[in-house]
């Protein structure tokens, strides 16, 4: 009985077990997503996700394993690797079990010291300069516009049309009221600025309530006692006869 007899579901894909990309992938989705792993990392989804915005996180998951040649990713997870150099060295394998031309796991789950291993061996010997990655330039990926077939098509595509035109021209004069300058960025600077002069007078508060009093100076008197300078600036008690006396 053949591997793809034994472990193939009736409830799989007819793309899960062929030489196919994943539905609603094409040649070029899967190069971009290439390029956005290298990028931003292995599982950095968050980031990825950007250049994807009608796919969900399970798709690029499931296509990044397509590119990697193997279901288990958690050893590359936020590495900055071109995933073809290592489907190259998993394609040369070829007596461990494949589903979807990815190899599969069929022991003990992987330790966590032996992951942190092999991570540590994949970031010395396939991760990407910094400088390098940090320039690779990753489009955005949209579906391609649909052909109209019919007339009500036709009037509801020149309608989008008519109204993504319309929001131009909006946009256009408002950038001209207010001198060429965004009113998103004129609002995030004034909450900048009110933020820092919050601040600003926390920081005086806590300045004043750490400073302590200066203590007064102190001359001494016929007895030798120190008298508080206060004392001595009072004003003169009033000349009795007792003191003429």
């Amino acid at each position: 009985m053949s591997t793809r007899a034994r472990f193939q579901n009736s409830n799989d894909s007819q793309s899960l077990w062929n030489y196919t990309l994943s539905p609603g992938w094409s040649a070029f989705d899967a190069h971009i997503l290439r390029l956005a792993v290298m990028r931003y990392g292995c599982g950095s989804w968050k980031g990825i996700i950007k250049h994807f915005p009608l796919k969900t996180c399970g798709q690029l998951n499931l296509q990044t394993q397509r590119l990697f040649g193997q279901q288990a990713l958690a050893e590359f997870n936020k590495l900055h690797i071109d995933p073809m150099r290592i489907k190259q060295i998993n394609d040369k394998d070829k007596e461990g079990l494949r589903k979807n031309q990815c190899l599969i796991n069929l022991g003990d789950n992987v330790s966590a010291e032996e992951r942190d291993r092999r991570k540590q061996k994949h970031k010395v010997e396939y991760e990407l300069p910094e400088k390098l990655y940090k320039i690779i330039p990753v489009p955005v990926v949209l579906d391609a516009p649909k052909k109209t077939k019919t007339t009500v098509d036709k009037i509801e595509k020149l309608r989008e049309m008519y109204r993504a035109l319309f929001d131009m021209q909006l946009r256009a004069q408002e950038l001209k009221q207010n001198g060429g300058k965004n009113t998103a960025n004129i609002a995030a600077r004034a909450r900048e600025h009110k933020n820092t002069q919050k601040k600003a007078s926390e920081s005086s508060k806590d300045e004043n309530k750490n400073e302590k009093p200066q203590p007064q100076p102190s001359v001494e008197d016929a007895n030798g006692d120190d008298v508080e300078m206060t004392e001595q600036c009072a004003e003169p008690k009033p000349v009795t006869d007792s003191d003429i006396e």
